[in-house]
C-alpha cells in the first residue's frame, strides 16, 4: 500500500524496469490480465481499445507512452531528437481525442522537451521522472479528493454509482469511487447501489471489482431500476462521472434525495 492511502491504490498503471505494465480492463472481471510493453503503440493501441480508460488514467498513459517513444529514437543531436519526439508525441495525443487528460499529460511532455538543454540521454531521464511526477500527482489528488469528500459521506449511507470512476479510472485511488472507499475504510457503514452501466457496463464490470477488493458492501443493479431504487431505498448520493471531464481529474456529484 502505497504510504498514507486508505485503501490498497488498484495496479491500474505503472513504470517498471523500463516497461509500461497496465491492467487490461477488457478482461475484467473475469481475468485480471497485465500488458507490459516498451513500445508505446502497444500502449496507444489500449487506450484506443479502452484496456486502460478513465481521464486520469489515460493521461498517465500517455505520458509513459512519450517516453517508450523518447527511448526508441537513437539519434546524438538534440535537435533532430527534439523533432523526432515532438512527431511522435503527437500521435500518442491522436489516440483518443475526447480525453482532455490526454493531451494534457502529452502537452507538457512535449513542452518539458522544448526547454531541455543538455544531452539525449538526460532528457530522456528527464521525461521519465516527469511522467512519474504526473502519476503521483494523481495518487496524491485523488487521496486528498477522497479524505476531504468521505467527510460529506454519512454514517450508514446508502449511495449509488454511475459509469466508473475508481481507481481504475486514475492512477490507484479513484475520485467518486474512490470517496466512497475511503468512507468506507474509515469504518462508516456504506451500501453501494451500482448502475450496470450500458452499453460498456463500467458498473457491472469494474465497479464490483473494485469493491470487491476494498470489501465494501454493494449491490449490483440494471440501469432501469436507478429511479426506483433512488425513491425506495432514499438514497444519501449519487455519483457519476462527468460528460465533460476537468482538465486533470474526474469529479464527484454528490446528491442529496
Amino acid at each position: 500500500m502505497k504510504s498514507g492511502t486508505l485503501i490498497t491504490p488498484t495496479p491500474t498503471i505503472e513504470w517498471t524496469e523500463g516497461r509500461v505494465r497496465l491492467i487490461d480492463q477488457t478482461k475484467l472481471p473475469l481475468e485480471e490480465e497485465y500488458i507490459e510493453t516498451d513500445d508505446y503503440s502497444t500502449v496507444c493501441d489500449a487506450i484506443l481499445r479502452l484496456a486502460i480508460r478513465g481521464a486520469p488514467a489515460i493521461g498517465v498513459a500517455g505520458a509513459y507512452a512519450c517516453v517508450l517513444a523518447a527511448n526508441k529514437i537513437e539519434c546524438d543531436s538534440l535537435d533532430d531528437f527534439k523533432q523526432h519526439f515532438v512527431r511522435k508525441a503527437d500521435e500518442i495525443g491522436e489516440t483518443r481525442p475526447t480525453a482532455v487528460n490526454l493531451m494534457w499529460a502529452v502537452n507538457q511532455m512535449t513542452q518539458r522537451c522544448h526547454r531541455f538543454e543538455g544531452s539525449v540521454t538526460e532528457l530522456k531521464n528527464d521525461l521519465l521522472t516527469l511522467a512519474n511526477e504526473i502519476r503521483e500527482d494523481d495518487i496524491n489528488q485523488c487521496h486528498n479528493l477522497a479524505l476531504h469528500g468521505a467527510a460529506i459521506i454519512p454514517d450508514e449511507a446508502n449511495v449509488m454509482t454511475i459509469c466508473n470512476t475508481g481507481g481504475l479510472a486514475t492512477s490507484g485511488i479513484g475520485t467518486a469511487l474512490g470517496i466512497i472507499q475511503y468512507a468506507h475504510a474509515q469504518g462508516k457503514e456504506v451500501h453501494v447501489n451500482v448502475c450496470e452501466t450500458r452499453p460498456l457496463l463500467q458498473g457491472a464490470r469494474l465497479n464490483t471489482w473494485e469493491l470487491k477488493r476494498t470489501q465494501t458492501p454493494f449491490t449490483l443493479i440494471t440501469d432501469s431500476m436507478a429511479a426506483s431504487i433512488m425513491r425506495k431505498n432514499k438514497l444519501d448520493g449519487a455519483c457519476q462521472a462527468p460528460r465533460r471531464p476537468l482538465l486533470c481529474r474526474g469529479a464527484a456529484l454528490f446528491h442529496r434525495f
